[in-house]
């Protein structure tokens, strides 16, 4: 049974740091004593291939990404490097509307406030708990 934040994954494609959280059996067929846990060990990965196809990964219990960025980073760099937009000091892209040391100030506090915020999500992301996104909005 997959549930909203879990991946069915190929046992051949597990990696340690993975949280499986389901089986493609009953977990009292398996060896495992409990129902979803960090993979820390490479016997783990040995002893689902044996009882199982595939399982369920959960992504937010996992200690690793599970996907991959689509695109190279390297790759985006390049094509910002050798895009034909040009920004020069008698082209810009914006007008100055308020002094340097006043919107300094407004970005100083915003970005100590979202610091806050982002810090406050991956600590309840790392200890498994739900992301709460009304505060997320609220910011």
């Amino acid at each position: 049974m997959e549930k909203a934040n879990s991946t069915k994954i190929n046992v051949d494609d597990l990696k340690l740091g993975m949280y499986i959280s389901n089986l493609d059996r009953p977990w009292l067929e398996t060896p495992f004593l409990f129902q979803g846990f960090v993979l820390q060990e490479e016997d783990q990965i040995e002893q689902l291939k044996q009882f199982c196809e595939y399982v369920y990964v959960d992504e937010l219990k996992s200690k690793i990404p599970l996907h991959k960025p689509k695109r190279p980073v390297v790759n985006l760099i390049d094509e910002i490097k050798n895009s034909r937009i040009l920004i020069t000091p008698q082209n810009p892209a914006y007008k100055t509307t308020v002094p340097f040391e006043q919107e300094i100030t407004v970005a100083n506090k915003v970005h100590q406030e979202l610091n806050g915020v982002i810090s406050s999500i991956m600590d309840d992301v790392y200890n498994g708990k739900a992301v709460q996104i009304l505060s997320l909005k609220q910011s």
